[in-house]
């Protein structure tokens, strides 16, 4: 048995856990003595990629985080990582097979995406909207009002369908924002279930989408 209260008796840990996306069975750690960063898959523990020593001295990246990044994944295949670089975010994104560098610096961190193995639509934490060219991102003239959260860099709840991303807003209304940037209103009759019901997560099957809420159980409509 462990005596914990002889530090030098406690075993070192091989990973800190830094968040995870369950709905897209991803986890990601930090190596404590290298700084390396990894994603795995949380069903089998098996990396899905590693990005070397991201935080001193990334030879993967052109720059080096301030602090640890953030997790943003809504399905099994793509995930994004959002961090501080400076006084500003960068975002590096992975789609199954390679990473994409953003060479674009924002203001505020991603909070949420879908990509469709072409095109990115994008959620940073102030609520503006972002797409894709390549490498770089592209503010879109529309947004969303969300709520703020703190940590500003905490994932917030998203879905995608027909390659559209989905966003319920702070006075609980929904919208749907394509690969343009175009962010469109949505009214039918699942959107009234949501009136005063603030949202947690999203698992999408096929055209079924189950609903997490703060206080209100689990919802599921299709779409």
């Amino acid at each position: 048995m462990t005596d914990v209260a002889t530090p030098s008796a406690i075993p070192a840990l091989d990973e800190y856990m830094l968040g995870m996306s369950p709905q897209s069975n991803y986890v990601l750690t930090k190596d404590p003595g290298t700084t390396d960063y990894y994603v795995k898959k949380i069903n089998i523990g098996a990396t899905a990629y590693e990005l070397t020593d991201a935080l001193n001295s990334s030879t993967e990246l052109s720059f080096v985080f301030s602090a640890d990044p953030t997790l943003i994944s809504n399905d099994s295949v793509n995930f994004l990582l959002s961090g501080q670089v400076g006084t500003t975010y960068r975002h590096v994104l992975y789609n199954g097979t390679g990473l994409t560098e953003y060479t674009t610096s924002t203001d505020f961190p991603i909070v949420g995406f879908t990509f469709d193995g072409t095109e990115l639509i994008a959620v940073t934490s102030d609520g503006s909207i972002w797409t894709d060219s390549t490498t770089t991102l592209i503010e879109a003239s529309g947004s969303v009002v969300i709520p703020e959260s703190n940590p500003k860099t905490q994932p917030y709840p998203v879905f995608t369908h027909n390659n559209e991303l989905y966003i319920q807003d702070e006075t609980y209304d929904f919208f749907k924002i394509d690969a343009a940037g175009t962010v469109t209103e949505i009214t039918t009759a699942w959107t009234d279930e949501f009136d005063n019901i603030k949202i947690k997560s999203y698992l999408v099957d096929g055209t079924t989408v189950y609903v997490g809420t703060q206080t209100n159980g689990i919802f599921k409509f299709d779409i």
